[in-house]
């Protein structure tokens, strides 16, 4: 009996075996660090929005920069179609999303006691919701890393998110002496930027090492005689 290819399954291990230098997590390293800009100083609030969607739109052209420089001459490269996440899934993925988020507020609401305030005011500007802030974005960074393994076979995604729920519930447990309740979610994309950068580096650098650059001149042939 003939068994035919997984094709989903080659196309996992091709995407792996083209991509291990570290340029994804760079990316996503430098968008968090972006982000927790935006809780630094309300009076450059446009300014590091504008930076952070600017970020996000085109973070997949810079890497592709920077792998067309450092990446491709080393180890080759195809243009591969990943399989696209099938509507099934995406709705398997909202609905985890959905149950996370309903599972968080109602811890919320519980630990916090009325989610912090009476009014809708008081909500929005009190040191709960600011602190539970990190814990909500977990909940849909759950959903990026499970649309990422389903897409490229990356379970390490799975580890992410893991670590940024640990830091996250970490975080709205440290009782920062501030008014100044941006605190936590600037610490919380600090660490997660700051996390994937180093990670990041780590392997691109062990990438160069391992890959070194091969100068391959066109036309170069050898001849006996």
């Amino acid at each position: 009996m003939i068994e035919l290819p997984n094709i989903k399954k080659i196309k996992h291990q091709s995407y792996n075996l083209s991509n291990p230098d570290g340029v994804t997590e760079l990316n996503i390293g430098i968008l968090h660090l972006v982000i927790a800009l935006n809780f630094i100083n309300e009076n450059l609030i446009f300014f590091t929005t504008g930076l952070t969607i600017y970020t996000a739109l085109f973070g997949s052209f810079i890497s592709d920069l920077i792998r067309r420089k450092y990446v491709y001459h080393r180890v080759g490269y195809i243009k591969l179609k990943l399989p696209f996440t099938s509507s099934k899934t995406y709705f398997k993925i909202f609905f985890v999303i959905l149950c996370s988020l309903m599972l968080k507020i109602l811890l919320m609401y519980l630990i916090e006691g009325n989610f912090g305030g009476t009014t809708f005011r008081e909500v929005l500007y009190g040191r709960p919701l600011w602190k539970w802030m990190p814990i909500f974005y977990s909940s849909f960074l759950l959903g990026y890393c499970i649309d990422i393994v389903c897409r490229t076979g990356r379970r390490m995604f799975l580890w992410n998110y893991l670590f940024a729920e640990v830091v996250g519930i970490v975080l709205a447990f440290i009782p920062f002496n501030t008014t100044k309740f941006q605190v936590y979610p600037f610490f919380y994309f600090f660490v997660l930027g700051s996390f994937w950068l180093i990670r990041g580096l780590i392997h691109f650098r062990r990438f160069l090492i391992t890959h070194p650059k091969r100068d391959i001149i066109e036309g170069e042939n050898t001849q006996n005689g």
